[in-house]
C-alpha cells in the first residue's frame, strides 16, 4: 500500500526530474501523454519503477564512446578521433491513464498549473470502450491493485476491485 510518505517523495522527484510528453503513432487517434523521469541513479528509477509495477529502461547509447585527439603517429592521414563516455542512465515511463492516476495521487504535493492539465487531458482522453480499452482497463486495474486511489471519471474501470476509490 502507498503511503503519503511514498507518494511526498515520488513528487518530489517528478517535481524536479519529471518531464511530460506527447508521443505521436499513426496506430493512434490521439497522442500518447507521457510522463518520464530520467536519472544516472538506478535506485530512484528501481523505487519509481517498483511503485507502479513497470520495468526500468536504460539509454540505448550505452557503451558508446568516442575519441577526440588529432592522430598523426598511427594513421597515414591526419585526423581526429573522438571519444566521450555516456554514462548508464535509466528512465520510467508511465503514459496515458496510468500517467493520470499517478499525477491524480501526486496532485496534492505538486505545484504548478502543468500537472493539473496534463492529468485532465490524459483523463479526457481515455478509451473506455472499443479498441483500446483493454489495455486502460488492464492499467487502472493494475494501479489500483498496488494501492493507487482511482480518479471517479475512471472508477468503472476498476470493476471487480475493491480497492478502487
Amino acid at each position: 500500500m502507498l503511503t503519503e510518505v511514498d507518494l511526498g517523495w515520488m513528487a518530489g522527484v517528478v517535481s524536479i526530474k519529471g518531464r511530460v510528453s506527447l508521443k505521436k503513432n499513426k496506430e493512434r487517434v490521439t497522442s500518447q501523454k507521457v510522463l518520464a523521469v530520467r536519472s544516472l541513479r538506478k535506485s530512484i528509477i528501481e523505487r519509481l519503477s517498483m511503485m507502479t509495477d513497470r520495468n526500468i529502461h536504460t539509454d540505448k547509447m550505452i557503451g558508446r564512446t568516442w575519441d577526440q585527439r588529432g592522430c598523426v603517429t598511427h594513421c597515414p592521414e591526419a585526423h581526429v578521433h573522438h571519444v566521450i563516455s555516456i554514462p548508464e542512465t535509466y528512465e520510467w515511463t508511465v503514459t496515458g491513464i496510468s500517467a493520470a492516476i499517478v499525477l491524480y495521487n501526486l496532485m496534492p504535493y505538486l505545484h504548478g498549473d502543468e500537472w493539473q492539465s496534463f492529468m485532465t487531458d490524459a483523463l479526457d482522453d481515455v478509451i473506455k470502450t472499443g479498441p483500446g480499452s483493454g489495455a486502460t482497463k488492464s492499467a487502472v486495474r493494475r494501479l489500483s491493485e498496488i494501492g493507487w486511489r482511482i480518479p471517479p471519471s475512471v472508477m468503472d474501470l476498476a470493476v471487480g476491485n475493491s480497492k478502487a476509490g
